[in-house]
């Protein structure tokens, strides 16, 4: 008979503790409660975050998405065998926690810490998981150090990635990965944030950063989740990120310039030839053109046709000076004869820099 969300509580807390403080319970239960439903807080924990504040006097010491996440794996782990597993891993968080001298009130989801060899073990060793190995050690090890608080950002990052490996990255269950209240709801544990002297708003911060820095996080449609594969897009924007912004403009203006230089014949379109397939002439004198990593008036003004590449966004002003006006201040006669081509925005320069 499958396991239900209602009976592993109970199951659990009569298995793995002898008692259960049930007055820290109830205080712990009106406690969140109190900080759920707070004005300042309700966009950050989601409307369904004050009913399972409640329902925390019933799963104590475990935090209710810990359950939720607890159930989700053993029901759909391919190699876990429901009741006796969730015990058994369940066992193996609380052993951990002890042996580590955890100040924490509450058992999170990420404390099922895919970090722990004997937990990753038991997680991600079956054949459908196991490429996940090199996500752990990558991104929730190494990469969430550059973090200013590099707990944090871990923690963010172990909470995300133990609500959705044992979906394997696959979009089809993209309603089932977790939004920003399921992550935020399923981190905050009061005594972490206290040792680490945290607000609410901090840990949404903090997410905000791992889904711009974190190679196998992906987010789309306000939910997170962890592939196996980062895409070469994916790493190339991470990679980017790491490269100083002239370094990039130089490798662009250098890439520019090959395509200036190239013969007119090799990069003009079909549409460009006559219908004996001889290519038109070329709109513009290359040997006169320029291309500019910031906007500066351009020496020329004669009835050639000059290309002026600007690898930075241009505002009208700029736009009006390049086309109107000569290094010395003055209005240039051949206004008609310069074509300007700028980017929309740098971004778009810096990414397609390292993808040529």
């Amino acid at each position: 008979m499958p396991v239900g969300t209602s009976d592993i509580p109970s199951i659990l807390r009569v298995r793995i503790f002898e008692n259960i403080d049930h007055t820290a319970a109830k205080i712990t239960s009106s406690s969140l409660a109190k900080l759920y439903g707070a004005e300042e807080f309700k966009g950050l924990f989601g409307e369904d975050a004050v009913r399972k504040a409640y329902l925390v006097e019933a799963t104590y010491p475990f935090h209710p998405t810990y359950i939720e996440t607890l159930v989700d794996i053993i029901d759909k782990h391919e190699a876990l065998q429901k009741t006796r597993d969730a015990i058994r891993i369940t066992r193996k968080v609380v052993r951990k926690l002890v042996k580590d001298g955890s100040l924490s009130e509450l058992i999170m989801p990420f404390h099922i810490d895919i970090e722990d060899r004997e937990i990753r073990s038991i997680m991600i060793s079956h054949d459908m998981y196991r490429q996940y190995d090199l996500v752990v050690e990558e991104d929730i090890i190494e990469r969430s150090k550059g973090y200013p608080v590099p707990e944090l950002a871990k923690t963010i990052a172990k909470t995300i990635f133990i609500k959705t490996f044992v979906y394997a990255g696959s979009l089809r269950h993209h309603q089932l990965y977790p939004d920003k209240h399921d992550v935020l709801l399923s981190l905050f544990e009061p005594g972490m944030a206290r040792t680490l002297n945290l607000q609410p708003k901090d840990y949404l911060d903090a997410l905000e950063w791992a889904s711009r820095n974190l190679v196998y996080l992906l987010s789309e449609g306000g939910r997170y989740w962890f592939t196996q594969f980062a895409s070469p897009i994916r790493r190339v924007e991470m990679t980017a990120r790491t490269i100083d912004d002239y370094t990039a403009l130089k490798k662009a203006e250098e890439y520019a310039w090959k395509l200036l230089t190239k013969p007119y014949e090799e990069v003009v379109s079909s549409t460009r030839k006559h219908s004996s397939g001889k290519v038109e002439g070329a709109p513009f004198n290359t040997s006169a053109s320029r291309i500019l990593l910031e906007p500066r008036p351009v020496d020329h003004d004669s009835g050639d046709c000059i290309l002026v590449v600007c690898l930075t966004p241009l505002r009208e002003s700029d736009v009006e000076k390049l086309i109107y006006e000569t290094p010395s201040g003055g209005t240039r006669r051949y206004a008609n004869t310069v074509y300007l081509v700028y980017p929309r925005d740098s971004d778009s320069v810096l990414l397609n820099a390292w993808l040529c």
